[in-house]
């Protein structure tokens, strides 16, 4: 099961691009894990807690852009994981297809 609390961007990241989630739920610890093979590809700590004016509630950011490999995965924190996510090239071209 998926933890909602982890906020992913749900078309993707761009190998070269920043990549940032958000967690309301845990502002520690979080692993960035290969979907395919269950790999642990990152380790890293949250950024200090970001207050979210439209939530009234603080959020943590997890930068992962490190990662510039192709492929799928997902962020996992104490709590659970996040829904799967790719990291790849032009992934936004079909977005703005009509």
């Amino acid at each position: 099961e998926y933890n909602k609390d982890i906020a992913v961007n749900q078309l993707g990241y761009e190998n070269s691009f920043s990549k940032i989630a958000v967690a309301k739920d845990d502002g520690d610890e979080f692993k960035v894990v290969n979907a395919e093979n269950g790999e642990v590809v990152m380790t890293g700590k949250a950024q200090a807690p970001v207050f979210d004016t439209t939530n009234n509630i603080n959020v943590y950011q997890y930068d992962f852009s490190q990662i510039t490999e192709s492929g799928t995965y997902y962020i996992e924190n104490k709590n659970g994981k996040s829904y799967p996510f790719v990291i790849g090239k032009n992934i936004y071209k079909d977005a703005f297809k009509l």
